[in-house]
């Protein structure tokens, strides 16, 4: 698979919120102006009805996971924002990765392929730290591409 999802303008580091809701509401609003999302109502909708995934301790991640599947998104869009401090999650694991995929109804396939490498990549405590390591959005954005292409 070729994911074109992600890049650098998606992606923010060192961001600061207080809450899960704060830090998921920073990683949709990086979509905002993104062309691939051509009806934000829509995929606002999508996201309002959908589940947050939070992937914590029980598979060493510290990463919660949003999702929007929507007729208001004409690609695959990722958005990935990190923390400057974790905040805690539903199940009290502390979270500091945030990702939103903006996924289209006819890419179904595509974001299940992504979002299996995406968490596998965070399982792994190694690749969990190569993110938290990466000095700018550029690196991270070529650290996580590299897992999700």
């Amino acid at each position: 698979m070729n994911c074109r999802c992600l890049d650098s303008s998606t992606v923010r580091l060192g961001v600061s919120a207080t809450t899960r809701e704060e830090a998921v509401r920073a990683a949709i609003e990086i979509l905002r102006n993104d062309p691939r999302i051509v009806s934000w109502n829509d995929f606002q909708a999508a996201l309002d009805s959908g589940q947050v995934l939070e992937l914590g301790a029980d598979c060493g991640g510290a990463v919660c996971l949003v999702h929007g599947r929507s007729a208001g998104v004409s690609g695959l869009a990722l958005s990935a924002l990190r923390l400057a401090a974790p905040v805690t999650g539903e199940k009290g694991d502390l979270l500091s990765l945030f990702f939103v995929f903006a996924i289209p109804t006819t890419r179904a396939a595509e974001y299940l392929r992504a979002v299996g490498a995406l968490a596998r990549a965070c399982a792994d405590a190694k690749c969990r730290e190569t993110l938290m390591s990466a000095a700018t959005e550029e690196e991270f954005a070529r650290r996580l591409s590299g897992w999700i292409s």
